[in-house]
């Protein structure tokens, strides 16, 4: 494989984009509601995306090395995330009380509603990209764990990994046809959802580990053919088929070549997808509620990313800043 995979540095930059489109409402514009929801749903690969990304990028310099390696890089990762989502769980504070405070929940119900979401959802208040940090310190632990401390084969991984891919799946058709609601509603009721760790993180996590260990297809034509194909499926709201979407559209990318160059660039392109996708919703959260006027969901969106693009040049220039540092690195 390359060593240098600059164009997963550019498309995660357009994925943050794509995040601020969603988070702030952008589709609503369509009038055709149901145009609108194909194309929110056709760009529900965003967060998915990253997800390999990590695995992968991960992955690729400690699929050949020793146990001990691995051991010192997967905790590394591991503690980076936790580092990261306490973090931003902290930043994202004041909207979290303010959104109690707004609808009159009681102190003590809003102290317990916010440990559990920080265990076990992974959002609160305006903070919904986080839970993207706790999925992947939940994968990551679950892989720490397969890897390093069970040290299972890697078959054992894809197993557990698709495992918990389909058990989602099933989980979501139950709740939504009330079956086997002795199981269902106690789960919803702790995770509200199975966009989390198990049930997305660790299967977009293991797809990226896989293809950092040469499990690709370097075909372009099948893989083009195989990324459309699933597409359409996943468009149709079938969850297992965005795998496969993900899986195809990530092997396209590492194998779309861009010119090395001599400056930081690509660096800094990593480092502006990272600072859009944590800060554009502090943005959002002030200009919603401080603002006298209601913005459009247009000018809502191009303000949030140029305030955020702005914010990522901030502290690009200032990136060795020790607060910057832990806050983004």
């Amino acid at each position: 494989m390359k060593t240098n995979y600059n164009s997963i540095d550019v498309i995660k930059v357009c994925m943050s984009v794509l995040v601020v489109a969603t988070h702030t409402g952008l589709f609503s514009l369509i009038h055709d509601k149901e145009l609108a929801d194909t194309l929110i749903n056709s760009l529900a690969i965003k967060v998915p995306f990253f997800f390999v990304a990590s695995g992968f990028l991960v992955w690729y310099k400690i699929a050949n090395s020793s146990i001990e390696d691995k051991k010192t890089k997967l905790r590394r990762w591991i503690n980076k995330t936790f580092r990261l989502y306490i973090v931003w769980t902290m930043v994202y504070l004041p909207f979290t009380i303010y959104g109690f405070y707004h609808d009159g929940v009681p102190v003590l119900k809003s102290l317990v509603v916010f440990t559990r979401n920080v265990l076990f959802v992974g959002q609160n208040f305006l903070s919904w990209p986080l839970w993207y940090l706790l999925g992947m310190l939940v994968a990551g632990v679950i892989t720490y764990l397969i890897v390093v401390v069970w040290k299972r084969k890697m078959r054992v991984l894809y197993f557990i990994a698709t495992f918990f891919a389909i058990s989602g799946v099933l989980l979501d058709y139950c709740q939504e046809h009330h079956i086997v609601q002795i199981i269902t509603e106690p789960y919803y009721k702790l995770f509200h959802t199975t966009r989390n760790g198990f049930f997305e993180g660790l299967p977009y996590i293991t797809i990226g580990i896989a293809i950092a260990s040469g499990h690709i297809i370097k075909q372009k034509k099948i893989l083009t053919a195989l990324f459309l194909g699933s597409l359409v499926f996943h468009m149709m709201g079938i969850k297992l088929a965005t795998f496969v979407t993900v899986y195809a559209l990530f092997c396209i990318v590492i194998q779309f070549d861009l010119p090395n160059r001599n400056d930081s660039f690509y660096a800094n392109c990593r480092l502006t997808s990272t600072i859009i996708y944590f800060v554009h919703m502090i943005w959002v959260g002030l200009l919603t509620l401080l603002l006298p006027v209601k913005l459009s969901p247009l000018w809502l969106f191009v303000i949030v990313v140029l305030l955020s693009f702005l914010t990522a040049i901030f502290v690009i220039r200032n990136k060795e800043n020790r607060l910057f540092r832990y806050c983004f690195r």
